[in-house]
């Protein structure tokens, strides 16, 4: 049975995107103050502000839209897998098992370090999963890569000859130990009995 261990949204507003707004006041409010000295009739003064308020506005709004968007894509990883789910008009999903994940990378920019980045996935055959800005992407890069080496291990346990009736109370010891009725030390007591 998988568990849920992380859950996390994209990040919605960017220090990038914060910086691209400055820049877009900043640029509408000096072309304000030139275009003020150079037109002396009121009206066609208060054309240009309007034109300059729309110029600001467009930018700030697809900013804003954008990042209302991204508040619809969320990363989980479970025990099993990793999986993205958007639900903006279509819900839908991509999932790579724990079992087919061959890297993890993240990567930061000098505006996103320590709070945002991007969280790269990559799947055998399955292609990658690409996140950005997703917050902290080392802790859930290694969260991730947590998940892929408990798999691994697990599929690269070592292939012991057993009897038909030994195979079965092995397989009897190893679902009792992933229901959590057997501690770690009682399994490798009772399968060191059983297999001799």
């Amino acid at each position: 049975m998988s568990t849920l261990i992380l859950e996390t949204k994209l990040e919605t507003v960017t220090r990038g995107q914060i910086v691209v707004i400055a820049l877009f006041l900043a640029i509408a409010a000096s072309m304000t103050i030139w275009v003020s000295g150079e037109i002396v009739n009121p009206d066609e003064l208060s054309q240009v502000i309007l034109l300059l308020s729309i110029y600001f506005f467009v930018p700030f709004a697809a900013v804003l839209f954008i990042s209302w968007i991204k508040t619809f894509t969320t990363l989980q990883v479970h025990s099993d897998r990793v999986e993205v789910i958007n639900r903006f008009l279509v819900r839908n999903s991509r999932r790579i098992e724990a079992s087919k994940i061959e890297s993890v990378n993240f990567s930061q920019s000098l505006l996103g370090r320590s709070r945002y980045g991007t969280l790269t996935v990559r799947g055998s055959g399955l292609g990658a999963i690409v996140l950005t800005p997703i917050r902290k992407p080392e802790e859930v890069a290694e969260v991730v890569r947590g998940i892929a080496d408990k798999s691994s291990s697990k599929t690269s346990a070592p292939v012991v000859q057993v009897a038909s009736s030994d195979t079965q109370s092995l397989s009897e010891l190893i679902a009792m130990k992933e229901k959590g009725h057997l501690t770690e030390e009682e399994f490798t007591a009772a399968k060191k009995k059983l297999l001799g």
